[in-house]
């Protein structure tokens, strides 16, 4: 499960490369929500928290009607990062290695079981990736299996959601804020951990193959429910064998619950982050309650 989050969020940047009564109605008190109504006293409208899936397109949101409503009403968006064509060029770079080849990295069985499933998944020979780090190869097979898993389902039109929050608040001239840099992304998943760490965890993936395709598939699943207890299950699943996440879900948390307040302040604001960012004692739910808002779910539909 761990490293398959790992691999589900470093997809986001690979992708890169290549009425407000209606809203505020009364519901029952669940935590079976992706969207939820920030207030605090002083402030003179709500905001909204919004739990993304990066690789679902925009015209999903034609399903949770609410969270158009919600965007509609707020002047302001914050997103975990924006677009920068000028940076990815710096972002591609840093999945190459310097002086180490993927076939130094593992033994002759370990790379040919590890070619073979590339091959099959992608279509391509895994030793025109040689240079590159691990946790690249591992994130192209995510991004092939989640197509894959995408093509089944019902098209949905658009562009990555994420993208599309964006690209409307630019359209609207919004105020648009940005939690991280492309910079500081690629540095944090290419460059958190040694290409031996990475190594490891790409033959965890390889070997687990088909159930992290399952994971992947219950994931999507949850999602499309509105199922954020769900998530947050599948999220605290025991695969502490597949790595630390803390540097990709609460260590980016802590930092981001420093930035959000302050913008919260200004202006009525839309958050369109990851929805695991959400869930557990450490997500933004809980942050923010801890910093004096009240938080509550609003129904998507």
């Amino acid at each position: 499960m761990r490293i398959m989050l790992r691999y589900s969020l470093l997809t986001v940047l690979f992708c890169a490369c290549f009425s407000l009564s209606v809203i505020g109605q009364e519901a029952e008190e669940s935590t079976e929500s992706l969207l939820w109504e920030i207030s605090k006293d002083g402030m003179k409208a709500p905001s909204y928290l919004f739990g993304t899936f990066h690789l679902l397109n925009n015209g999903f949101l034609e399903t949770w009607p609410a969270v158009s409503r919600a965007f509609s009403t707020c002047d302001a968006l914050i997103v975990e990062t924006v677009i920068d064509s000028s940076e990815l060029g710096m972002v591609m770079n840093a999945s190459f290695m310097e002086d180490t080849l993927l076939t130094d990295l593992f033994d002759s069985s370990q790379y040919n079981l590890i070619s073979d499933v590339f091959e099959e998944t992608t279509g391509m020979s895994l030793s025109l990736f040689n240079d590159r780090k691990p946790i690249f190869v591992g994130v192209l097979l995510t991004l092939f299996e989640n197509q894959q898993l995408l093509s089944n389902m019902d098209p949905y039109e658009g562009v990555p959601m994420d993208v599309y929050f964006a690209e409307e608040a630019k359209a609207a001239k919004r105020p648009l804020f940005s939690l991280e840099s492309m910079k500081e992304q690629a540095r944090l998943l290419y460059s958190q951990t040694s290409v031996s760490v990475q190594a490891t965890e790409l033959l965890a993936l390889i070997n687990d193959y088909d159930e992290a395709n399952d994971l992947s598939e219950q994931l999507l699943n949850a999602y499309q429910s509105n199922d954020l207890n769900g998530l947050e299950e599948l999220n605290e699943q025991d695969y502490d064998h597949w790595g630390n996440l803390d540097h990709l879900l609460e260590d980016r948390n802590e930092k981001w619950l420093i930035r959000i307040p302050e913008i919260l302040e200004q202006q009525p604001t839309f958050i369109a982050v990851g929805a695991l960012h959400l869930v557990g004692p450490t997500g933004l739910i809980s942050g923010l309650r801890a910093a004096g808002y009240t938080v509550r779910p609003i129904p998507v539909k």
